[in-house]
């Protein structure tokens, strides 16, 4: 599962269809290129993930950096830190150890994300 091409698929669906956006302004907002935006709505890259929508505080943050991106107040190159958030809150919620095992069932036993917290790491 690739979360940052889903988030920015999420992100660029919200400030055409919600914001009103024009693609190439939201790809302007976002930094991407326009083509990039054609190809999120289209769903041939990021595809819509059911966990985006299905956690009200993921989706919450995803609305509010739309919000921000939208009015202006966060700048292209910040989003990078907001991606940062929204990938720590995936593995502090457990939801990415839960889309890595779906994905591959041979992580069952893995224990990286823990690591921080002085659980050995079985992998």
């Amino acid at each position: 599962m690739k979360v940052l091409p889903a988030v920015r698929s999420a992100l660029a669906r919200k400030l055409v269809e919600k914001h009103g956006f024009s693609q190439k302004a939201a790809a302007e907002r976002l930094g991407i290129t326009q083509p990039a935006i054609s190809q999120y709505r289209r769903e041939l890259r990021g595809r819509r993930n059911s966990y985006l929508d299905s956690d009200p505080n993921l989706s919450g943050m995803i609305d509010n950096i739309a919000d921000r991106a939208a009015s202006g107040s966060i700048s292209p190159e910040s989003l990078g830190i907001e991606f940062c958030r929204i990938c720590k809150y995936m593995i502090s919620s457990g939801m990415a150890c839960e889309i890595h095992r779906k994905m591959y069932p041979s992580l069952e036993k893995c224990r990286v994300c823990f690591e921080h917290s002085g659980e050995s790491t079985i992998i």
